[in-house]
C-alpha cells in the first residue's frame, strides 16, 4: 500500500446549485434510498455490532488544475482524515486511506459548477469497494455534497482540522439525513407555525443517475415533542425538530439562535451540536445513537464490501525528532539534506518548512516514506524552521514534531566534502543503468552504509559490489535526473550530488 508521495509545489438549477450562495454549506439534499426506507421500516432486523470496530476504506482523488498547481498538499489530506476520525471515533468506525493517492490534474474537475459535472468526474476515476473522495476547489458552489450512486466532492477550503463537512458529507454517504429533511429548497418563515408536509426535488441524487425524469417527494414535518419522529424529519427520534436549511450560528446553549414553532405552535431552538445539521463547523461535534445505529447497519448490510479488509496498521506512538540541520546551522542553498531519526509503524513523513516559526506560511513541502529529504533549492541568505508530522494509512493524528531551523547560504566553495575527504566518485554525469564508481583512500575508515535518494527524499534501490576501497554501484530503476548519494564513513554523513542521463 502506497501513498503518492510527492505533491510538490433554475426548475432544475435549483437543485444543482443547492447551497450554492452559501459558500460553507452541503450541496446534498434529502436522500430518502430504497435502502433507506427499508431500515426505517423494520430497525430492529438490522444487526449494527456496535463493540466492533468497522474499518472503512476512503479512495482519496486529489484534483488540481491542468498544469499541476491547486492541489491539496498531502497534511492538509492527513489533518482531514484525522479529523474524520476523530468524529467517527464514538460510532467506532475508522477510515483508512485505501492504496495510493489519484492525483487528477483536470481544471473543469477542479472548479466544476454543477453536480452532473462532478459526477462525470466521479464515474471517470471512481474505484470499486471504498467511499471516493474529491478534493476540489469547487464543488459546484459548495462546501462538499454526496452522490449515493458515485462519492462526495469536497472543498479543500472546507476540509481544515477544525471543519466538520466531511463527516457529514461520509455521514450522507452512510445514508444518515439532515435533521431538516424536506426543508431543502424551502425556507422556514420565521414567527410563523410551520406547515405539516414539506415538498422537495432530490432529481440529481436517486439512488441512480436520473436525467429525464423530475423526482418530487413530500416530508411530514417533525414536532417539537416529537411525537411523529418515527415518520417525520429525519426520522430518527433523538434527533430534534429542525427547520433550518441555510447555515446557522448557535447560542451558548449550543441551540440555534433562531426560534421556530411546530405546526403545533409549539416553540423550539434547534440542537447545534448534530453534525448532521446546518450548524456552523464550531457548535457542532456529534452523531446521536440513532444515526451511529443507522450507519453501522448500512455498512455490515448494503455497504459491507467496503468491510473487507484484515489487516491494519497501530496508531503512531511517537512525535519524529528533525536531526540535521539544526540550531541555525548553516548550509547551502541547494539539494539541503535533512534528516531525522525513523518512527515505529510509520509509513510518511510530511515535512512542511517556512520563514515564519508560526509556519503561518509554508515555503515548501514534501512527502517521503524515508527518514530524509532532499530540498532541491531555497532563498539565498533566509533563515528556516522545519518540522515533520508522521502518518500511515490508519493513523493521521499524531503529534508534530518540534521545530529546528537552518540558515541558507552560499557554501559552494565548501559544498565537495567527498572530494576534500579523497573520495573519487565517477562518472558525474552518469548514463541511466551505468556503473557509478566510488574510491577512497586507505586511511579513510570503512563506507558502513551507501544509500542513493532522489530528489523527494526517495531511497532509490541499488546494487553493491564493495571492494573495500573501490565500491561500484548501480541505481536499479530506470532513473533520469538529480541524484543524492550518501556515504556513512565512521561517524560523518558524506553526501553528494549526480546527475543521471537518459541512455
Amino acid at each position: 500500500m502506497r501513498i503518492l508521495l510527492t505533491l510538490f509545489m433554475a426548475g432544475f438549477c435549483g437543485v444543482l446549485l443547492h447551497g450554492q450562495n452559501e459558500p460553507h454549506g452541503c450541496g446534498t439534499p434529502p436522500i430518502k434510498t430504497k435502502w433507506f426506507k427499508k431500515y426505517v421500516k423494520n430497525r430492529e432486523a438490522y444487526r449494527t455490532d456496535s463493540s466492533t470496530v468497522l474499518f472503512v476504506p476512503i479512495k482519496i482523488h486529489n484534483v488540481g488544475r491542468d498544469d499541476g498547481s491547486s492541489l491539496f498538499p498531502v497534511r492538509g489530506i492527513v489533518d482531514a482524515m484525522c479529523t474524520l476520525n476523530e468524529d467517527f471515533e464514538a460510532a467506532n468506525i475508522q477510515f483508512y486511506i485505501d492504496g495510493e493517492i489519484n492525483v487528477i490534474l483536470n481544471s473543469a474537475y477542479n472548479n466544476h459548477a454543477t453536480v452532473l459535472e462532478g459526477a462525470e468526474m466521479m464515474f471517470e476515476n471512481n474505484v470499486d469497494s471504498a467511499i471516493n473522495v474529491y478534493f476540489v476547489a469547487n464543488p459546484a458552489g459548495n462546501c462538499g455534497y454526496n452522490l449515493p450512486y458515485a462519492g462526495i466532492a469536497m472543498s479543500r477550503g472546507c476540509s481544515g482540522p477544525d471543519d466538520h463537512t466531511f463527516a457529514h458529507e461520509v455521514g450522507h454517504n452512510l445514508t444518515v439525513q439532515h435533521p431538516h429533511l424536506g426543508w431543502d429548497g424551502n425556507v422556514y418563515q420565521v414567527g410563523q407555525p410551520a406547515p405539516t408536509m414539506t415538498t422537495y426535488d432530490y432529481t440529481y441524487f436517486k439512488d441512480t443517475l436520473i436525467l429525464d425524469t423530475l423526482i418530487i417527494d413530500t416530508s411530514i414535518v417533525e414536532y417539537a415533542d416529537g411525537s411523529n419522529c418515527e415518520i417525520a424529519g429525519d426520522f430518527l427520534c433523538d434527533t430534534h425538530a429542525d427547520y433550518l436549511s441555510t447555515r446557522w450560528t448557535c447560542n451558548g446553549d449550543l441551540e440555534s439562535n433562531t426560534q421556530q414553532i411546530d405546526p403545533n405552535g409549539e416553540s423550539f431552538r434547534s440542537d447545534a451540536t448534530l453534525i448532521m445539521s446546518y450548524a456552523l463547523d464550531d457548535c457542532s461535534s456529534r452523531f446521536t445513537p440513532d444515526q451511529i445505529a443507522l450507519m453501522r447497519a448500512n455498512l455490515l448490510d448494503e455497504k459491507s464490501h467496503y468491510l473487507n479488509r484484515r489487516d491494519t496498521l497501530p496508531d503512531l506512538q511517537d512525535i519524529a525528532r528533525p536531526g540535521a540541520p539544526s540550531d541555525d546551522e548553516e548550509v547551502h542553498y541547494e539539494n539541503i539534506v535533512l534528516e531525522w531519526d525513523a518512527v515505529q509503524d510509520a509509513e510518511y513523513y510530511s515535512v512542511e518548512l517556512s520563514r515564519l516559526p508560526t509556519f503561518g506560511l509554508i515555503d515548501y513541502t514534501g512527502v517521503t516514506s524515508d527518514p530524509m529529504l532532499v530540498v532541491p533549492e531555497l532563498q539565498l541568505g533566509r533563515r528556516y524552521f522545519w518540522r515533520i508530522k508522521t502518518f500511515n494509512s490508519f493513523s493521521f493524528c499524531s503529534e508534530i514534531s518540534a521545530n529546528e531551523s537552518f540558515v541558507t547560504a552560499n557554501l559552494s566553495s565548501t559544498h565537495t566534502q567527498a572530494e576534500k575527504l579523497g573520495l573519487l566518485i565517477y562518472p558525474n554525469p552518469s548514463v541511466e543503468g551505468q556503473l557509478i564508481h566510488i574510491k577512497k583512500p586507505q586511511s579513510l575508515s570503512n563506507v558502513a552504509d551507501i544509500a542513493v535518494f532522489d530528489a523527494q527524499g526517495r531511497q532509490l534501490t541499488t546494487q553493491l559490489d564493495d571492494q573495500r576501497d573501490h565500491i561500484m554501484i548501480r541505481i536499479s530503476e530506470s532513473y533520469q535526473g538529480v541524484v543524492m548519494l550518501r556515504l556513512r564513513i565512521g561517524e560523518q554523513l558524506v553526501y553528494k550530488k549526480l546527475t543521471v542521463i537518459k541512455s
